[in-house]
Formats: structure tokens, C-alpha cells, sequence
């Protein structure tokens, strides 16, 4: 299985992208309108791999905490993996624990493709879900880390600046920090 795929945009579709991957060139399904996509640009996924009948479909996400979302999403009943990245791809996803937690259905059924019953299924199977909202602090930092490395900072260096730093759940908030630190 594929769990993260490194590489170098090679097309944009409306809801794909090509992924050139040292010479090979995977599809994946990825919001292309919230990832700011641009041909020729690097690019860093999480993927979930979906074999079906016909064939195999990448599904890619900027965030551990999207693909785990979709991953939650899927195990509700009579919800596959193209209606889940539909969700995942309309909404927040802390809109969407939100809605859930909340009972919001209308909130849901905005959603294209999500009727009553869909709206129902979620928020009844996944109401008493822990997101794990806490360790949202841990996972945004290693979103930083990650990103930090990928623009060619060290990695001893970019974990010391961001020992020091005071907890925040914002990426970009620690992402600009953390910029002004390595840049002194």
C-alpha cells in the first residue's frame, strides 16, 4: 500500500492530479482548489489506497488528521470512499466533527450527494467518535516539521526551534513563527 507519496506535479484535473514520483506518474484524487495545486510545484500527500473491483484509486491529503477523518468516515455503513473525499473535499473538517458532534443533519445534507438518511448514518455512528481534537497540537507540528524540511531547513535545527515554541494549534501561525526563528 501507498501511505504517502512525495513528488512533483505533473497535471491538474478538477478533482485529480498527476503525481510524478521518481519518472512514474500516479493519479490521485486530491482537492485541488483547497491545496493550491500547481503544475510543476512539489508536493507531500498522505494516501489511501482503494482497491475495487476495476481497479486501484489513490485518495490524497494534505493532513494526517483529513486522512483520518475519511478513514472514520468510511467505516459508517453505506458510505464508500468517493462520498467520504466528496465530504472531506466540501466542508472544514472541524466544521465537519462539528456538525457531527453537534447533530447538525441540515449542516451535512448541504454536502452534494448527502441526503437525510446519509446525514443521519454519520452523525449516529460517529456522534460518540473521539476525534482526538488533543492531539491536534501534535500532528499540526509535525505538518510543520515536514513542510520546514521540505523547503531544506535541517532537521536538528527545526526540531530545537520548535521545542522552544509555546503550544499552538494553527499551522500557519507556527509555520510563520517557526520561519522567523530559522531565518535569525
Amino acid at each position: 500500500m501507498i501511505a504517502r507519496l512525495h513528488g512533483i506535479v505533473e497535471d491538474v484535473f478538477e478533482d485529480s492530479i498527476i503525481v510524478d514520483a521518481n519518472g512514474i506518474g500516479f493519479e490521485v484524487f486530491a482537492n485541488t482548489k483547497d491545496l493550491d495545486i500547481i503544475k510543476g510545484n512539489k508536493i507531500a500527500l498522505y494516501i489511501y489506497t482503494h482497491i475495487f473491483q476495476d481497479g486501484v484509486r489513490l485518495y490524497g491529503f494534505k493532513t494526517r488528521f483529513e486522512i483520518k477523518i475519511f478513514k472514520d468516515l468510511i467505516k459508517v455503513s453505506k458510505i464508500g470512499p468517493k462520498t467520504a473525499f466528496n465530504i472531506i473535499n466540501n466542508t472544514t473538517v472541524e466544521d465537519l466533527i462539528s456538525s457531527i458532534k453537534n447533530g447538525d443533519i441540515s449542516y451535512l445534507m448541504s454536502v452534494k450527494g448527502i441526503g437525510r438518511k446519509a446525514a443521519e448514518r454519520i452523525i449516529v455512528e460517529l456522534s460518540e467518535k473521539d476525534f482526538d481534537m488533543e492531539n491536534q497540537d501534535f500532528i499540526v507540528k509535525n505538518e510543520v516539521v515536514e513542510a520546514l524540511l521540505n523547503l531544506g531547513f535541517e532537521r536538528n535545527r527545526v526540531y530545537d526551534v520548535l521545542k522552544n515554541m509555546e503550544n499552538k494549534t494553527n499551522m500557519e501561525d507556527i509555520l510563520k513563527q517557526a520561519l522567523k526563528e530559522l531565518g535569525k
